[in-house]
C-alpha cells in the first residue's frame, strides 16, 4: 500500500485506553465563561472486581460518577495509573516515529525556490534533533521535521503505541459484574463559544441577520456526536473555577482550608473581553441569500439555550458552527452623545476645550426572533454587499430594540459651549469644607449641510441639577450619592437640508472651591 499526503492535512491524534477507555462524551452544555457541563455515559469492564475510568479536570464540586439504576459503586479511590495509548498519525512526528525502517519519499525545499524529493529507507528518528535519517542506499542524509513539505510512504504503518501516566477513579462495585454501565457528570473550564453575527442590508427597512458560533475546545475532552447546547446567561457558580479535590493530585484540604475566592465574574470579563478581540475561524458557513435557518431553543430558569445538536469536534481545536439566520427590520438614526464637563474627583467645573461632537449614522434594529440575541461582535455589510461597519451588538431581549453604529456623520455639524451665568459662595458645608454653585447656561448647535432633512438624536449627560431643558427628556442615571445627582437630556430634532436649529439647556452644579 502506497499512502501520500500533504502535512497540513494529517487529522489530529486520537487515542484509544483499551480496557481504561475514557467515557464518550453525549450532552455538553457552553457557556460564554469559559466553562462547559460534560454528561458521559458509557460501560466499563470490571476485571478483578474494578473498573478504572480516567478522571476529568472537573470545576469543584462537580465531579460524580453514578449509576443509572441503583447504588453499584461501593467506593472510588483515585490513583496514578500506567496506561498504553494507541497514537494513530498524530502528527509528522508521530508518523515517521511510527515507520522507521520503511521505504519513504519526502519533498523538501531547495535552492531557488525549487522543490527536491528525497526517497529511501527512514534509518533513524531523532526526536530532540527534530530529524529524520534517510537511507537511499548509497548515501544517508539527516532531513528535518519541519522541512517536510510532502510525504509518500509505502506499507504505512498508521499508529504506534505510547506509554504514558494517567490520573484514573478506581471503582470497586457492590457486586461480582464483569460490565458496569456509569453516568459522568462535570463543569469543566477551557471550552467556550463566541457568537458572531452578520448583518446585511437588503432595502431601507429589511435587513438579513445571520448568527455563527465559534467554539473553542481546550478543555482536553473530545467532542463525537456530542448533543451541543449553547447556553445564554451563567448559572451561580459560588466557589469560581477552580480544580475538584477528587480530580487534583496531592493533598488539597478543601473542607476548612479552602479559600472560595470569587473569581467567576472576573473570569467572564476577562474572557469575553479577549475573545471579542480575537479574529474568528475563516471558515464561514454557506447559506443562500434568502434562506433562513435556526437551531432549536429552549428556555429554562433564567437561561436560553441554542441547541446545536450532535457536533464532533477534536480537543486543542476549535470550529464555527451556524446557528440561526432571519429577516428583520431596521431604522436609520443620526445620533450625538456629549460629555459631561464636570471633574469627578474634586468636582471642579471645567470649561470645555473642544466643543464639537461627533454624529454618527446608526442603525436599531428589531428582535423580531423567537430568541435573545446575546452580545457579541457583529458585521454589516450595505445593499450592494459593501463593508459598512464592524461593532459589539449589546445584548437584545425578544421584541427589544438594539442599535449598532455604523459611520459617522460628515455632513452634520454638533457644537456645544457652555457659560457661567451665576456664582454662588458657601452654599453647602461637607465635613467643614464649603461649596459653591455656579448656574451654567449651554448651547447646541446643529448644521445640516446633507441635501437631505435628519432627525438627530442628542443626548447629553450632566453632573448637576437641570433647570432648563428646552423640551428635551430629562433621564437620571444614577441614584444620588455625591454632590450632583446625574442626569441625561435626551433631544430629537429634525433639522432641514442646509439648515441650523439651537438648544439651549440650563443646571447649577456644585464644587470644591
Amino acid at each position: 500500500m502506497k499512502t501520500s499526503l500533504l502535512i497540513v492535512g494529517i487529522i489530529a491524534a486520537f487515542s484509544s485506553l483499551s480496557a481504561q477507555q475514557s467515557l464518550p462524551a453525549v450532552n455538553v452544555s457552553i457557556y460564554k465563561n469559559g466553562s462547559a457541563f460534560f454528561t458521559k455515559n458509557g460501560t466499563v469492564p470490571v476485571v478483578n472486581d474494578t473498573a478504572f475510568i480516567p478522571v476529568p479536570n472537573a470545576v469543584i464540586g462537580t465531579y460524580w460518577l453514578t449509576t443509572p439504576k441503583e447504588n453499584l459503586i461501593k467506593n472510588i479511590s483515585y490513583k496514578s495509573k500506567k496506561i498504553t495509548t494507541k497514537i494513530k498519525d498524530g502528527d509528522v512526528r508521530e508518523l515517521l516515529r511510527a515507520n522507521v525502517g520503511k521505504t519513504v519519499s519526502v519533498s523538501i525545499p531547495a535552492t531557488e525556490g525549487k522543490i527536491q524529493t528525497i526517497t529511501g529507507t527512514i534509518a533513524g528518528f531523532y526526536e530532540a534533533m527534530s530529524k529524520i535519517k534517510i537511507n537511499d542506499g548509497s548515501k544517508t542524509r539527516l532531513v528535518s521535521f519541519h522541512d517536510i513539505a510532502d510525504i509518500s510512504l509505502e506499507g504505512i504503518n498508521d499508529y504506534f503505541l505510547r506509554d504514558s501516566i494517567v490520573y484514573m477513579a478506581q471503582i470497586i462495585p457492590t457486586k461480582q459484574l464483569t460490565q458496569l454501565e456509569v453516568t459522568e457528570t462535570s463543569l469543566q473550564s477551557n471550552i467556550s463559544w463566541i457568537p458572531s453575527y452578520y448583518l446585511s442590508l437588503k432595502d431601507d427597512k429589511i435587513a438579513r441577520l445571520e448568527m455563527k458560533s465559534l467554539i473553542e475546545n481546550y478543555s482536553g475532552e473530545v467532542l463525537h456526536n456530542t448533543n451541543t447546547e449553547l447556553i445564554v446567561g451563567m448559572p451561580q457558580i459560588g466557589l469560581g473555577l477552580s480544580p475538584d479535590p477528587a480530580t487534583t493530585q496531592g493533598f488539597t484540604h478543601a473542607g476548612g482550608g479552602f479559600n472560595p475566592v470569587m473569581q467567576q465574574g472576573i473570569y467572564a470579563n476577562n474572557r469575553m473581553a479577549k475573545s471579542m478581540n480575537m479574529m474568528e475561524s475563516a471558515d464561514a458557513f454557506s447559506v443562500a441569500p434568502t434562506s433562513t435557518f435556526a437551531a432549536t431553543t429552549e428556555t429554562g430558569d433564567d437561561l436560553f439555550i441554542y441547541k446545536l445538536g450532535k457536533i464532533s469536534l477534536p480537543k486543542q481545536s476549535k470550529a464555527s458552527f451556524p446557528v440561526f439566520a432571519t429577516t428583520l427590520s431596521y431604522k436609520n438614526l443620526h445620533e450625538c452623545e456629549i460629555a459631561d464637563y464636570t471633574n469627578f474627583e474634586n468636582m471642579k467645573y471645567i470649561q470645555p476645550n473642544d466643543n464639537v461632537h461627533d454624529v454618527f449614522h446608526s442603525i436599531e434594529i428589531t428582535n423580531s426572533t423567537e430568541y435573545p440575541l446575546t452580545s457579541g461582535t457583529i458585521m454589516v455589510t450595505d445593499k450592494d454587499g459593501r463593508f459598512t461597519a464592524q461593532d459589539q451588538l449589546k445584548y437584545v431581549p425578544q421584541n427589544a430594540k438594539g442599535i449598532i453604529r455604523l459611520t459617522k456623520e460628515i455632513n452634520i455639524s454638533v457644537k456645544n459651549s457652555e457659560e457661567e451665568i451665576e456664582r454662588y459662595d458657601n452654599v453647602k458645608k461637607i465635613n467643614k469644607v464649603s461649596l459653591n454653585k455656579v448656574k451654567i447656561r449651554g448651547t447646541i448647535t446643529i448644521n445640516n449641510y446633507d441635501q437631505d432633512s435628519k432627525t438627530i438624536t442628542l443626548k447629553k449627560n450632566i453632573n448637576g441639577t437641570i433647570t432648563v431643558a428646552n423640551d428635551g427628556k430629562v433621564t437620571k442615571v444614577s441614584q444620588y450619592y455625591g454632590n450632583n445627582p446625574m442626569s441625561n437630556v435626551t433631544w430629537e430634532i429634525t433639522v432641514a437640508s442646509g439648515a441650523k436649529k439651537e438648544i439651549v439647556y440650563e443646571y447649577e452644579t456644585l464644587f470644591f472651591p
